[in-house]
């Protein structure tokens, strides 16, 4: 899992679609600090539980840009895209947030 696309890039939706997304039930959390968008559903997550389970998220977020790290997803326009499905994104958080459920 995963391609990237930040809020800047092309993405395989029209902007209407883009637009219409909507907040997941399950995985959107006051605290959290980060907007993933996945096949019009928004996640939002806590960047250091994705980077503690997910070598892709450490590299991407503090790695890369540490300095960074509190910006990305705070606003509707600065949202990571990502070219997965949002089912299996349902079932990964399901998993790394409720693993005893």
């Amino acid at each position: 899992m995963s391609e990237a696309y930040n809020s800047k890039s092309k993405s395989a939706k029209p902007e209407s679609a883009i637009d219409d997304a909507e907040k997941s039930t399950s995985f959107w959390f006051d605290a959290g600090n980060i907007i993933l968008e996945v096949e019009g559903t928004r996640y939002r997550l806590h960047h250091n539980v994705l980077s503690y389970h997910s070598g892709f998220f450490r590299d991407l977020l503090v790695v890369a840009h540490p300095e960074k790290i509190d910006a990305i997803g705070e606003a509707d326009s600065n949202i990571l895209r990502l070219q997965d499905r949002s089912n299996d994104w349902d079932l990964l958080l399901e998993i790394i947030y409720n693993p005893f459920q």
